[in-house]
């Protein structure tokens, strides 16, 4: 009976210690911003109602979702390579939003979807495009630094 025990705590302990190494491995496949993404859920436009924004990194895909007068736009890029990353650019958009561009070495893609889920773009790209709080921009950027270092 105790051998019995034993055994079964073995493999429960096993099976634990797998899960938890798989999830870390998970964890450090790509940079670990969507808490900065999911600050962003609208953006001003100049004179206009604010469009609503969400946007979504899972592994090697990418999100892009907008609601603008019930017109919806949607882009996702798929096969993302995160061991051919190359750079994030940035650009101010307003006094408190951030544009960034992630560019690889090798190409992803990119497929967009309108309001009635026809496709409207089915093409290869090198970078996805995601907005961030102007006032995360410096722990956005540790983040991804961070990322890298882990990564060599």
């Amino acid at each position: 009976m105790n051998k019995a025990i034993t055994i079964c705590l073995f493999f429960v302990i096993a099976i634990t210690l797998t899960s938890l190494t798989k999830n870390h491995e998970q964890l450090d496949e790509f940079p670990p911003i969507q808490k900065f993404l999911d600050k962003i859920k609208q953006q001003e436009l100049e004179g206009e109602d604010p469009m609503k924004i969400s946007q979504k990194l899972e592994g090697n895909t990418f999100t892009y979702i907008t609601d603008w007068y019930d017109i919806v736009s949607k882009d996702f890029y798929e096969n993302i390579d995160w061991n051919q990353f190359s750079r994030v650019r940035e650009e101010t958009m307003t006094d408190n939003i951030i544009k960034c561009e992630f560019y690889f070495y090798r190409n992803m893609q990119l497929s967009s979807y309108n309001n009635s889920n026809e496709k409207t773009l089915d093409e290869k790209t090198n970078y996805f495009t995601c907005y961030i709080l102007e006032s995360d921009w410096e722990a956005f950027i540790k983040v991804i630094e961070d990322w890298e270092e882990a990564q060599d």
